[in-house]
């Protein structure tokens, strides 16, 4: 069975960058007296060490998830393919952006905590530019604390099965 991609639209084109080295220097330059005058040779011996940071203050690790589908050969099959659909929600409901493609999603710098992944097929409507609503669904949820990976296996006319591991 084929799938195909998303139709995403083209990002606008990048204007190309100004070279802003010349006046970096000269204000590297010009600003290096007046730096010194600022800082003296007692102040520098007389600074303690830096002291370390204090443990447990710092936020918590962002953590990814990554998703990756297949379908399961059965009975039935899609004629002109589908496209698998992936929605994320933290604990509030709000959608997660992410980015997919025919073959998975990947969510990355998400803080630790719980969320809800929805997973479906959308069948192509005689081409994949016309889908049919979401079928063969399942919802996961999921306590992320880690880099995680969910492995969805669609078959057709039966709820998809998210099988939940740590990544790597």
């Amino acid at each position: 069975m084929q799938r195909c991609a998303r139709n995403l639209a083209a990002a606008p084109p990048v204007p190309p960058r100004m070279s802003h080295a010349p006046a970096a220097r000269l204000a590297a330059v010009l600003a290096l007296p007046l730096l010194a005058g600022c800082v003296s040779a007692t102040q520098v011996a007389q600074d303690p060490e830096p002291s370390p940071a204090p443990t447990g203050s710092s936020a918590p690790a962002a953590v990814s998830l990554v998703v990756s589908s297949s379908t399961r050969p059965g009975k039935g099959f899609y004629i002109e393919g589908a496209v698998p659909l992936f929605e994320l929600h933290d604990s509030a409901g709000t959608p997660v952006a992410g980015s997919s493609d025919d073959t998975g999603a990947t969510y990355s710098d998400l803080p630790a905590g719980t969320y809800e992944l929805y997973a479906a097929q959308q069948p192509c409507d005689g081409n994949c530019g016309y889908l049919d609503p979401p079928t063969d669904d399942c919802t996961v949820s999921l306590t992320l604390s880690a880099d995680t990976s969910v492995s969805v296996v669609f078959r057709v006319g039966h709820p998809c099965r998210a099988t939940v591991r740590p990544a790597g």
